[in-house]
């Protein structure tokens, strides 16, 4: 049973943070992360925080999805948007390892389990540029 949704929370210093919540399939969190990036994109913010800290419904992605996924992302950023993803601990791989397939897919990413780790992550990697659009 799907019982997720997403929605704009604020935007904050060319940050359009974005909060998921409730529970669904992986296919379905993974889609809402490419809405969210989409968005960002449109609304011309240099950052996108997506919280996704109380979404269940699906386990840690194996290695092979993780690539698949961040390769996805990475071609509809453009490079355009920084992403900061916060996550259930649960989920995050140790080692980073979707992290890393982002990156050399250019998109410039991280994954955190603190929203406020996140959100400072992105304010480090953003230009002060970035704040004025």
């Amino acid at each position: 049973m799907t019982t997720a949704s997403m929605s704009l929370a604020e935007v904050v210093d060319g940050i359009a943070c974005f909060r998921v919540v409730g529970t669904c399939r992986l296919p379905l969190a993974v889609g809402f992360v490419m809405s969210a990036l989409e968005q960002a994109i449109q609304g011309q913010h240099s950052g996108c925080l997506i919280d996704a800290s109380e979404l269940d419904g699906f386990g840690s992605p194996s290695v092979a999805t993780r690539h698949q996924v961040v390769r996805a992302w990475a071609e509809r950023a453009r490079g355009l948007v920084a992403v900061a993803l916060v996550l259930r601990s649960a989920v995050i791989d140790p080692e980073k390892i979707g992290v890393i397939a982002g990156r050399n897919h250019g998109l410039q990413c991280d994954v955190f389990d603190d929203v406020d780790e996140a959100r400072a992550w992105l304010r480090g990697v953003l230009s002060p540029d970035a704040y004025r659009r």
